[in-house]
């Protein structure tokens, strides 16, 4: 009995410690599911029960939903994730603007501050099931398995388009994950003892068009001299802001030192006999 107690917190010991693996962070240019065949010995397919619930929540509002959050679950394989994979189970699925919110992928993650919250609004969190069929490993945020979940992912969107009324932007959706971004030694002292000219973090897509499938191993970025800007401004501000603040207490300085002599050229001519304010000060002793 003891042994049986032994091998089985062995056995979830070393399962947390598989869970827990994190492999390389891996670069790629621009790759194409369908073409390069990496669905040929293993591919990946949303469960139709997932399939069906995604579709029944689009129409539930007339197909005004402009982003989901998927929370994947993958049967019945074991994952892993590469070190530069953030939130490796959460992708996030929208389509080109007017109606959608691709363009939104692109702002910093401080988008709740900028928009109010109102993005939320259009946005769906849901949990999908995905079944991986053929003997690979799933290691999110590597090349293979992203092309994999995007294909899955894009495909399961493009059954929508089959319902009346949806939206032909659907074809050419995103499906994309969080990833980490390198930035240099000097932007990164930066980032962490001043203010961050860069974003550290940013989304990795694959994207969808008629008749094929794109992913782009390079992060989506916001608008440099937008995001530039705001730094430069506070590096100033942080640079001459104590020169602004001497000037002002040099000001208050000034100014108290001047109506305590009044106060004293007023007291030697006796009209008052009791004083109305301190004489002393911090000011008034440099």
């Amino acid at each position: 009995m003891m042994f049986i107690l032994v091998l089985s917190v062995l056995t979830i010991t070393d399962a947390k410690k598989m869970t827990k693996l994190k492999f390389p962070c891996e670069d790629w240019d621009k790759e194409y599911p369908f073409q390069n065949g990496v669905l040929n010995n293993c591919s990946m397919a949303i469960d139709p029960i997932s399939v069906t619930q995604f579709l029944f929540i689009l129409k539930s509002r007339d197909f005004q939903w402009e982003l989901f959050r998927f929370n994947l679950r993958f049967e019945p394989k074991e994952t892993f994730k590469t070190k530069c994979a953030i939130e490796p189970h959460i992708w996030t699925w929208t389509y080109p603007a007017p109606e959608g919110a691709y363009e939104f992928l692109k702002w910093p993650k401080e988008y709740g501050i900028w928009s109010f919250g109102l993005l939320d609004m259009y946005s769906y969190s849901m949990n999908i099931k995905v079944n991986v069929y053929g003997n690979c490993p799933v290691i999110i945020g590597g090349k293979e398995t992203t092309q994999r979940i995007a294909a899955a992912v894009l495909e399961m969107a493009n059954k929508s388009t089959t319902i009346k009324a949806a939206p032909k932007d659907f074809l050419y959706g995103s499906v994309c994950y969080n990833s980490k971004v390198f930035i240099p030694q000097f932007i990164y002292f930066l980032c962490k003892h001043i203010s961050c000219p860069v974003e550290a973090t940013g989304y990795r897509c694959c994207t969808a068009n008629e008749t094929s499938i794109v992913c782009n191993g390079e992060n989506l970025h916001y608008d440099g001299a937008w995001w530039v800007f705001p730094f430069v401004l506070g590096l100033l501000m942080f640079a001459f802001s104590p020169l602004f603040l001497v000037k002002v207490f040099q000001k208050v300085a000034s100014s108290n030192t001047e109506g305590h002599m009044q106060m004293d050229d007023t007291m030697n001519e006796g009209t008052n006999k009791w004083l109305s304010c301190n004489p002393l000060s911090l000011f008034s002793i440099w």
